[in-house]
């Protein structure tokens, strides 16, 4: 199914402040995942068919975003992660989405931002890369910090990734809270 923007959601968007993004981004993946692949199959804010590179603006965030995609496998991965930190330059057309205020004036509350069902997120991601936005930068729903979702058939010929360091993630590393 081909995904359909919201003309008013982008609308809303068009009104909203852009910004500029850190050089340095990080990024977790399993050990045979490069770590520059967009998904392609939608997650929390890229319907499928909409690739998106999803990114964190610090060390710590990626590690949390990671923890908790590994624990959502079937069965939970202890090893064979990594963290990679990425040089980013070129971006020229980023939406802010951080303020949650904003994110509800679009319909998506903090129950939803948390939700398995990301159909809310995905609706404004989809928009934004539709309206023609080369990323967003997002509240983390498992941490503190901010995401970076950058729609690959947005950016132009000017933006350029590069990894800058990878390391092995320790089972227990960013590890936030008793299990």
């Amino acid at each position: 199914m081909e995904f359909r923007p919201d003309p008013i959601i982008a609308e809303a968007l068009w009104k909203l402040p852009t910004t500029s993004v850190p050089d340095t981004v990080w990024k977790h993946t399993f050990v045979r995942q490069s770590p520059t692949t967009p998904n392609v199959r939608g997650a929390r804010w890229n319907p499928r068919g909409v690739p998106a590179i999803y990114l964190a603006t610090d060390r710590k965030t990626a590690l949390a975003e990671g923890r908790y995609l590994a624990g959502q496998q079937p069965q939970a991965i202890k090893k064979d992660r990594q963290i990679h930190a990425l040089r980013i330059d070129g971006l020229k057309n980023v939406l802010d989405l951080r303020d949650r205020r904003t994110l509800r004036a679009l319909g998506v509350s903090e129950t939803e931002l948390e939700s398995p069902d990301h159909g809310a997120c995905q609706l404004i991601g989809g928009t934004a890369e539709w309206a023609g936005y080369d990323a967003m930068l997002v509240p983390s729903a498992r941490a503190e910090g901010a995401n970076l979702v950058v729609f690959e058939r947005k950016t132009g010929e000017t933006f350029e990734m590069s990894v800058i360091g990878s390391e092995a993630i320790e089972p227990d590393e960013g590890r936030t809270a008793p299990e």
